[in-house]
């Protein structure tokens, strides 16, 4: 890691495409970062971007580029404490979140064990005793046919007779 952070500071702004010629220029050996780091599907770019302590992986008009993140004073014995401090850290904050996430799980089983849950509606009081009528339902004022009661037909005792058929 000491021999990319002086790459980068010898170079900031390279483009991570560019990187390994670069670096093979500056050390005069192979740039094999598979040797101390896990390059995985999101290549050399993505892998870079795990290592935020030692370099900074900005988007430049869309490229990757590489910049230091360290002072140019740096040592190999500085370089190595902060990498172990971001370990530290980064081990802090997942078992934060392991936590975290098993703590409702704990809550939820318990409340699960407690059997189902179920409403009841309020009871009210009523003054007088009485319970207050039932409202009608409301209904969109452009919906009033649905408030109308359906026309009913006369009885048919109440109808009148037919008409006489000549008349």
């Amino acid at each position: 890691l000491f021999q990319l952070h002086e790459v980068i500071l010898a170079n900031p702004g390279t483009s991570v495409d560019s990187l390994p010629t670069i670096f093979e220029r500056h050390h005069g050996e192979p740039f094999s970062i598979q040797s101390y780091l896990v390059v995985n599907k999101s290549g050399l770019a993505g892998t870079l971007k795990r290592i935020p302590h030692v370099i900074a992986v900005l988007d430049k008009d869309g490229v990757p580029t590489c910049y230091p993140s360290l002072p140019a004073k740096t040592t190999p014995e500085d370089l190595k404490t902060v990498d172990a401090d971001f370990r530290a850290n980064l081990q802090n904050k997942r078992k934060q979140t392991t936590e975290a996430e098993s703590a409702p799980a704990a809550k939820r089983t318990a409340v699960e064990a407690e059997g189902p849950l179920v409403l009841q509606p309020a009871a009210r009081a009523h003054p007088n005793g009485v319970p207050p009528p039932a409202q009608e339902p409301s209904l969109p004022a452009h919906r009033p046919h649905l408030l109308a009661p359906p026309p009913l037909a006369p009885p048919s005792s109440l109808a009148s007779p037919p008409a006489p058929a000549g008349q």
